[in-house]
């Protein structure tokens, strides 16, 4: 028996079976942050939509935080400003011989908190423990045998796993803490290079949530995914007692490892019918990371569709990838300077050198708005790295596959 995906709600009702609609139907796979943030939009812009949100793990978001300038989500994204867990008026980035304070607000969101605003909002719209068994144009398979059938289905289940060719990573390990006493921080210290130096380019990220509580992570721009997070969390609470606080109680972790593309890289495969988002869509920007401003334009662009049929707007949503990910080529070819032309621990020159750059054009850097002009200015100046060396990696591509 087979049932019409424009007719379908995808809520099913007692016993598994489905009632019959003709409002469009989205089903929205993977709770982390591109799919809880497209399932909020859709929620607040389009009540014309019979919605659906899967998570497989027990909770939407995971484990992780996500920072972003307000500067990155200027045009069209204020409307996730009131999900963030905590905003500053400004950073600090540290590096051995200067430091340096960047006026303008800075904002991150926890997961608990996504998850949260999610429950909140979709209700029994928003289900966890949805493990998927397979992914099709206008359906998906649950490991427990549930089926859901609809017109459109979007797959953000975060970056395909053997897919992460000519890359480097960006890995982390983080701890919650809480200290005995105020530590004294107002503002997050964004990058604080002036540590020593292991397995690649290394900083401490530190965010103040209130005035006994941080996220203290310890972060590193390495050829390797390995992540050792004993050692890790050891180098932090090393650096905790040395410039925070002596006495302090841990009371959370997270970690992560990241992929990041080098010139020559692949943008990540997508199922044809299926609309891809967040990172599974290389909607990313290719140094830093960050994937949240680019889940906001998304959502945006998202709901702003005038049909809600998924073999079209799969269609136009790989072409609208596509496109990032060319806009990204000149940040993917500052990858390969920063690994393939300066030894690990001749990293921290590189960033160094771009942290006393104009205020605008690091901004419009996170933005992923850079200009030619801003190419130019990037390219300029005494080079951090051999010229031979620099050029060769510049104009090389990576072997992918």
């Amino acid at each position: 028996m087979s049932l019409c995906a424009s007719c379908i709600r995808v809520r099913p009702s007692r016993g598994g079976r489905l009632g019959l609609t003709k409002q469009r139907s989205v089903v929205v796979v993977g709770g982390g942050l591109a799919g809880g943030l497209v399932a909020l939009r859709l929620q607040a812009m389009r009540p014309d939509l019979d919605l659906l949100l899967l998570e497989q793990g027990e909770s939407f978001g995971g484990e992780h935080t996500w920072c972003f300038h307000d500067a990155d989500i200027a045009s069209g994204g204020e409307w996730i400003l009131p999900f963030k867990t905590c905003s500053w008026p400004g950073y600090e980035v540290r590096f051995p011989g200067y430091k340096r304070r960047f006026g303008g607000a800075y904002h991150a969101l926890r997961s608990a908190d996504l998850h949260r605003h999610i429950e909140q909002r979709l209700g029994a719209r928003a289900q966890t423990h949805a493990a998927v068994l397979s992914l099709e144009p206008h359906l998906v398979t649950l490991v427990d045998g549930r089926t859901f059938a609809a017109d459109c289905v979007i797959d953000a289940r975060g970056f395909p796993r053997g897919e992460a060719s000519a890359c480097a990573y960006q890995k982390f390990h983080g701890l919650f803490v809480t200290t005995a006493m105020p530590h004294g921080l107002t503002e997050p210290v964004l990058m604080d290079a002036a540590v020593e130096q292991i397995d690649g380019y290394r900083f401490i990220y530190v965010l103040p949530w209130s005035r006994t509580q941080l996220l203290v992570e310890d972060t590193r721009y390495s050829d390797g995914p390995s992540l050792d997070k004993a050692a890790m969390r050891g180098a932090i609470v090393d650096y905790i007692k040395e410039h925070i606080a002596s006495v302090f109680a841990v009371t959370g972790e997270e970690s992560g490892v990241l992929p990041i593309p080098l010139h020559g890289a692949l943008i990540p495969a997508t199922t044809p019918g299926v609309v891809t988002a967040g990172v599974r869509a290389g909607l990313f920007h290719p140094t830093t990371g960050y994937s949240l401003p680019d889940a906001v334009r998304f959502a945006n662009w998202l709901a702003e569709a005038a049909e809600f049929d998924g073999d079209a707007l799969s269609v136009a949503a790989a072409d609208r990838a596509s496109a990032h990910w060319a806009r990204g080529t000149f940040c993917r070819r500052l990858n390969n300077m920063m690994f393939m032309a300066a030894v690990p621990e001749a990293r921290r020159r590189i960033m160094a050198q771009f942290y006393r750059r104009d205020r605008g054009l690091i901004e419009r850097f996170y933005a992923s708005s850079l200009t030619q002009l801003d190419w130019l200015r990037l390219l300029s100046g005494r080079p951090p790295v051999a010229v031979g060396a620099g050029l060769r990696a510049f104009f090389a591509k990576a072997a992918s596959g």
